[in-house]
Formats: structure tokens, C-alpha cells, sequence
């Protein structure tokens, strides 16, 4: 069984890939759709409190401009 902190460097290796492939769709590669799919199924697999808080509170910010991210 991973310990916790086994638990949460695995999770940010699948957030860095989140990111990279939110960053491909963005640039309207849609290839990268699958991908993405099979990276929030990754996510959702880990059950930690860290994770979801993270997810919940800083991952939509993927989405935003400059300019709503100051406001």
C-alpha cells in the first residue's frame, strides 16, 4: 500500500500532465481530448483530501485569463 506522501507525488505528476494536455486542448489539438480524459480518471482515482482541495480550488484557474485572475 503507497504511503500518503507516495500518494500525493504520484498526484502531482498526473496534475503536471493535466495541465500539459489542458494547455494542447486550449490550442485547439483536440487529439489531446482522449488523453485528458484518461488523466481526470487518474485524479479521480486518488482519494486524498490534499487532491480534492487542489483540484476544487485551483485547477479552474487553468481556464482563466490574466486579466480575471487579478480581479
Amino acid at each position: 500500500m503507497p504511503s500518503q506522501i507516495q500518494s500525493l507525488v504520484k498526484a502531482t505528476d498526473i496534475f503536471s500532465a493535466y495541465v500539459k494536455y489542458q494547455e494542447k486542448i486550449q490550442a485547439n489539438n483536440d487529439k489531446s481530448k482522449t488523453a485528458l480524459e484518461d488523466i481526470q480518471r487518474q485524479l479521480d482515482a486518488v482519494q486524498t483530501p490534499e487532491v480534492q482541495y487542489f483540484r476544487e480550488h485551483f485547477l479552474p484557474a487553468l481556464h482563466l485569463s490574466v486579466d480575471e485572475l487579478i480581479q
